[in-house]
């Protein structure tokens, strides 16, 4: 889907091809504090199914590691970074109430 939307619809995001991330904000459909993260080499993001959390996963660079991080919204804050070597892929899966997280590395 073209946006993904928070566990109680205050925002809503997307992700777009270049690593950009943007958190929009409801009634107002704002862009959240009028701007984008920038996020390069971003391939996939989810919400968390009990806060306002966002976790993100960013592809290997050269002698940069892969990272999946956790952010907090709207504070932008990073919760937790987890590097992550050699992977070709990475799939999130949360449990259900949100206490935990899964991330499959294909390798």
């Amino acid at each position: 889907p073209p946006f993904k939307w928070s566990f109680d619809d205050k925002y809503f995001a997307r992700m777009s091809k270049d690593g950009t991330l943007s958190v929009f904000e409801t009634p107002s459909f704002g862009l959240l504090d009028k701007k984008s993260i920038k996020v390069p080499g971003m391939r996939d993001f989810s919400w968390s199914p009990k806060e306002n959390i966002l976790v993100y996963w960013v592809a290997e660079d050269k002698d940069v590691p892969a990272r999946v991080v956790l952010l907090e919204i709207p504070s932008r804050n990073e919760i937790r970074v987890k590097n992550l070597f050699s992977v070709a892929d990475c799939k999130m899966h949360w449990q259900p109430n949100g206490g935990y997280l899964c991330v499959k590395v294909d390798r």
